[in-house]
């Protein structure tokens, strides 16, 4: 888990005997460029959230880059908030 800045700054030029033993546990570099909706509706169930605007809300949030990290944040937020 990481992102690609991170990875790219591991793997360029020389510093890559430096990472090595790093680099090693690295099986198969693969990208998420979008969030499932399957994702974002269990977030919603996980924190209980049975409304379908909160829904879309969530969806437009996950869309964002870090959105599922985002969002994470904004719903223990709201539970803090709402003292819920």
């Amino acid at each position: 888990m990481g992102n690609n800045k991170v990875y790219i700054q591991l793997t360029g030029d020389r510093r890559n005997e430096d990472f090595a033993r790093l680099l090693s546990g690295i099986a198969k570099k693969r990208g998420t460029h979008k969030t499932k909706q399957v994702y974002v509706r269990t977030l919603a169930d996980a924190w209980h959230v049975n409304v379908e605007s909160n829904h879309i809300l969530m969806l437009q949030i996950s869309e964002l880059s870090g959105g599922i990290k985002l969002l994470s944040k904004i719903l223990k937020l709201m539970m803090i908030f709402t003292k819920g």
